[in-house]
């Protein structure tokens, strides 16, 4: 992997766990296979929407994703 793939393979994952932070999620318990479908919503609807789409009450609960 070229220094510069590697730069962005980095970039890509800080920015997939700040946003899943800025929606109250846990990074390490959200499948990578559900982060597109995150973002569009996010982008949509707001983090909030976020939360609403996996289930997630105020205290963090819901279904594991």
């Amino acid at each position: 992997m070229s220094k510069e793939h590697e730069r962005r393979v980095q970039d890509a994952a800080i920015t997939c766990e700040a946003f899943l932070g800025q929606c109250g999620l846990d990074p390490d318990a959200v499948a990578v296979s559900k982060i597109y479908d995150l973002a569009t919503i996010h982008k949509d609807y707001g983090p909030e929407a976020v939360r609403e789409f996996l289930g997630l009450d105020d205290i963090g609960g819901g279904i594991p994703v």
